[in-house]
Parts: structure tokens; C-alpha cells; sequence
């Protein structure tokens, strides 16, 4: 359905949403996400006195129920809100307030408004910087100083993932929805690519993509493993953002204080089948743009190394042993789980993913960079970096988490293998 964009047409939104004693001033598209529709509206008069909000209309196709949607930020925020310690406490802790992400209250007292059969909701409206890309940060002709502020740019955003782990680390699973089912289930991903590849109808692509399909063979000893601790319970699941790029955060800082926040939380849930360290590895892998052709894309050690710096602190609070032990795995199985979804759909003649029309084989592509990210990450090399940024906070060595690393690997690799035969 179109929207009006006409400052009539937002005036129109906001009375549905807030009444009509709200004036809208100026409305205007916002953003550059490609799920949800996204607006700023600023108002002249608001029956609760704001004078900017960010206005969303929720994509239907992508997420079937809405409401379930707003419950769980609504959980979380308030979880937050009632649990967060002292912001002075924070500044010590982490060098960083944090700023939870709230909905607005319509003038029914709800979350969100349903106008011509799509679900509107407001959020307040947050200053600060948002970056895409530590690509974005150029300090032309001083090197030096360019790679100290992507370093700064990336600590940053990993303080505030953290903090926001820590934040929701104790609201209870059962208080939030599964809003995605089947979401990160990693051996399911994996089952539906062996089934695709087997499929005669799709003989042709698979003939192109023999060397990435093979490539995932071979990492397919390793993607159950973090499930199958699950199953044995050396590992818990946990609530967890589940969208990290470094997009979803924004900083914003004044008079030497920066308060970091935390957005996009719709995909906010705790699945039985996802480990606490997925949050933090799909922030590292999301660091390289899967939509690069360039033969020169590779794990980023250094920018790993700068976010984990920051994540470190806050999640040493709510990670156990275990969980540090296998973050480095799951750097690499959720990378590999990403090239495992683009060559599935490529396979399949990219039903799932939308591609670059300019582009056919955007999918194999896409499979590609995220296998030259894995197979460029080494075990030693994500251990030293991981164990690092933790046991300075923790005092445990690395030995000592290496050798959990070893012991859990074999574990999870077994109890993975009892999963494959019964799927």
C-alpha cells in the first residue's frame, strides 16, 4: 500500500496514533533500513509534549505477528529500565552510559496503532553518530589516525552490544516470543543445503557452485557443534539482539560522556538453539560487506580485535567459561551459516534473498565473500583474540580457556552428529 508522504499525510498518521490535538510540523523519510518503512515527524503541539519521534510502519511480509514484535522490545525495555545500575556506576564500569531503546504510548495507553491495515508504532527519537561502515571513517593523508578512530569507533559499538547483553541477561525466556521460528538453527540451514544440492531441478547451479558447495562440506563437521552443547547443556541459550551489525547502534557524546543505544530490536528473543556468543560473532563477521566481488576480503583481525575490546567487559558479567571457551567457533560457524543461506537460495534460483537484478549471481557472490571471511579466520588466532579481551577482565588464561575450547569442541561435535542422524 502507498504511504502519503505529505506532511498532510503524517499530520494524518499522528492523529491516529496520538489524537488530534497533535500537530506535525514536518514528516519526512529517515533512515536507510529495508525491512520496516521508517519517518521522522517533529511536531509544533503533542499531547505529551514530545517534539521529535521516529514513526515506523512494520513490514507484514517479514514479521507475521507485529504485536509479538513490540511485546518483546517492551520487555526488554522495561527489564532494563528497573535492573540498569547507576549511571555513574556504568561510567566507571565501561566508560559508557547506556540509553535503552523504549516504544511510545498511544492515546490508548498501547504500543501500536493499526491504520489502513498496517501497524504503526513511535519510537523517541535519538541523537547521536550511527555508522554503516568503519570504511565511513576516513582521516585523509594521516593513516595513523584514521585506523586509532575506527579502532575507538568499533570499541564503542562493542561496549554497547555488551551492556546490552548484560542488560537483558536475566529476563526470563519464557517472558518473550519467538517472533522467527527457526532462526539461527544453524544443522537446519545446513539440512536444507544438503537437500538442495541434491535436488536434480537445481543440477546447473549446483554444476557453478562445486567449489563453495564443497567448501561448506568440509566446514560441516563444525556447524552442529554450538547445538549440540546446547542439547548437552555445557552451553545456555540467552536473550540475544540477533541483528549486531554495528548500524544498530548510536553514540552520542558530549562533554567527554558517551551514551550508547542500542536499536533495531525486532529480532530480540531468546531460541533454545542459539548460544549466548552469537550476538558477538555476528558482529565481528558483519564487520566485512558480503556484497564485495573483490578476491581481497578477509577476517579483519585488527577491527575484531578493537570491538571485542570493548564488548569484553560488560559481557564478562554474563558470559560463563563455556561461553568464552566457544566464542571463538562461533565466529566462524555463523560466518559459515550466512555463506550456507546464500548458496542454498542461490541453488534454489534466489527465492529468499533479495539480489542486485544487475547481478545473477549476487547469492554465489554473496556465499563467496562470507567463506573468504571463514577461511581466513585461523582457530589460534580467534582464540588469542577472543581470550584476550576477556581474561582481562575474568583473570582466567588463555591455556585455561583453550583447553575447555578442545574439550567442548569434541563434545559438541558428537552430540551433533546424534542430531544429524535423527534429522
Amino acid at each position: 500500500m502507498a504511504i502519503d508522504v505529505t506532511l498532510l499525510g503524517g499530520q494524518k498518521i499522528a492523529e491516529a496514533f496520538f489524537g488530534n490535538s497533535v500537530e506535525v510540523s514536518s514528516f519526512e523519510k529517515f533512515g536507510s533500513g529495508n525491512i520496516n518503512k521508517t519517518y521522522l515527524f517533529k511536531f509544533s503541539r503533542h499531547p505529551q509534549g514530545h517534539t521529535e519521534l521516529i514513526g515506523q510502519i512494520q513490514n507484514p511480509a517479514v514479521f507475521k505477528d507485529a504485536g509479538a514484535v513490540n511485546h518483546n522490545i517492551e520487555v526488554v525495555g522495561d527489564f532494563i529500565l528497573k535492573s540498569k545500575i547507576s549511571e555513574q556506576e556504568e561510567l566507571d564500569l565501561f566508560g559508557m552510559i547506556s540509553r535503552p531503546l523504549t516504544l511510545v504510548k498511544n492515546q490508548v495507553n498501547a504500543t501500536m496503532t493499526t491504520i489502513n491495515g498496517l501497524p504503526y508504532r513511535f519510537f523517541p527519537y535519538i541523537s547521536g553518530e550511527v555508522v554503516n561502515s568503519v570504511d565511513d571513517i576516513v582521516v585523509p593523508g594521516n593513516p595513523s589516525l584514521e585506523l586509532k578512530r575506527k579502532k575507538e569507533c568499533l570499541q564503542d559499538r562493542g561496549t554497547a552490544f555488551g551492556m546490552f547483553g548484560l542488560g537483558v541477561a536475566g529476563i526470563p525466556s519464557e517472558a518473550l516470543k519467538v517472533t522467527i521460528p527457526g532462526f539461527h538453527d544453524t544443522l537446519g540451514y545446513f539440512c536444507s543445503f544438503l537437500e538442495a544440492i541434491k535436488n536434480p531441478e537445481n543440477a546447473e547451479r549446483v554444476r557453478e557452485a562445486s567449489a563453495e558447495i564443497e567448501k561448506i562440506i568440509e566446514y560441516g563437521k563444525d556447524l552442529g557443534v554450538l547445538q549440540g552443547l546446547l542439547m548437552t547443556g555445557s552451553l545456555k541459550p540467552g536473550t540475544l539482539h540477533l541483528d549486531t551489525k554495528i548500524n544498530n547502534v548510536i553514540i552520542d557524546e558530549k562533554d567527554g560522556v558517551k551514551k550508547g543505544t542500542v536499536i533495531d530490536l525486532d529480532t530480540v528473543m531468546n531460541l533454545p538453539n542459539v548460544p549466548k556468543a552469537f550476538d558477538a560473532a555476528d558482529a565481528i563477521r558483519s564487520l566485512e560487506d558480503e556484497n564485495r566481488t573483490d578476491a581481497n576480503i578477509r577476517f579483519n583481525e585488527e577491527m575484531a580485535e578493537a570491538l571485542l575490546r570493548g564488548y569484553g567487559a560488560p559481557a564478562s558479567r554474563f558470559y560463563t567459561a563455556n561461553d568464552i571457551a566457544t566464542l571463538p567457533l562461533a565466529m566462524k560457524i555463523i560466518t559459515v551459516e550466512l555463506a550456507t543461506r546464500f548458496l542454498t537460495d542461490y541453488v534454489e534460483g534466489d527465492v529468499y534473498f533479495t539480489i542486485d537484478p544487475a547481478r545473477p549471481k549476487h547469492n554465489l557472490e554473496r556465499a563467496r565473500a562470507e567463506l573468504m571471511i571463514a577461511n581466513t579466520m585461523s582457530d589460534d588466532r580467534n582464540m588469542e583474540i577472543v581470550y584476550d579481551a576477556f581474561g582481562r577482565h575474568t583473570g582466567s588464561k588463555g591455556s585455561d580457556y583453550a583447553r575447555l575450547f578442545y574439550d567442548l569442541r569434541s563434545e559438541g561435535r558428537s552430540a551433533a552428529n546424534k542430531m544429524m542422524v535423527k534429522k
